[in-house]
């Protein structure tokens, strides 16, 4: 996504008294934690919502990944970059989020899915994948004990989000604005089955 917030890389960074309670993690030791960081030139705020949406993994049907109205992060000011927020996810986040209407939508590898206000770092929502699917890992993928999605999420219809699960393969369709199961379609029955890529939609 050329000069966006979402080209930022997704680093750890310090641990403030500002960022939320760090959750508990249960299970196989987890390496280092990422936080979910935006950065802002710290004179303007984000631009109207509506500009602001990312509804995909590659941000359109082009796959283009090309951010046109993008018009604070450029060379003169990449400088003046600064942290605004942090938001710590439990573990590694490897998607790029989708935004849609100033929410970000993200997986993290501790099984969650994440919604967060893009303007503060806030909690909107989070939903455990095992818990809300009732799926269990294949145990295929190595170290991955519990259900996960490493994919982006896709905005879909009036109040809907495709999610990818890693394994087994299954896509499922949450509510946007409450993280709550809406349907699932499992695309394979072979354990070794798993989806690596983010969905795309088109016209419903």
């Amino acid at each position: 996504m050329a000069s966006s917030l979402l080209d930022q890389p997704i680093n750890k960074v310090r641990y403030t008294q500002s960022a939320p309670k760090r959750e508990k993690f249960y299970g196989r030791t987890s390496p280092e934690p990422l936080y979910m960081a935006q950065l802002h030139n710290g004179r303007k705020r984000l631009q109207k919502r509506a500009r602001d949406n990312w509804s995909s993994h590659s941000g359109d049907l082009y796959n283009r990944r090309c951010a046109k109205t993008e018009t604070k992060i450029i060379p003169e000011t990449a400088s003046k970059l600064r942290l605004k927020w942090e938001f710590y996810a439990g573990k590694d986040i490897t998607a790029t989020p989708a935004i849609f209407e100033g929410t970000l939508y993200f997986p993290s590898w501790n099984g969650y899915l994440y919604a967060v206000n893009a303007s503060e770092g806030s909690l909107v929502w989070k939903s455990n994948l095992q818990n809300l699917t009732g799926l269990k890992p294949t145990g295929f993928v190595f170290n991955v004990n519990w259900t996960v999605s490493r994919a982006t999420p896709t905005v879909a219809g009036d109040d809907l989000l495709i999610v990818s699960i890693y394994e087994p393969a299954v896509v499922i369709a949450v509510k946007r604005s409450t993280g709550e199961l809406v349907w699932s379609t499992q695309l394979s029955s072979n354990v070794a089955g798993v989806i690596t890529m983010s969905e795309t939609y088109y016209r419903g």
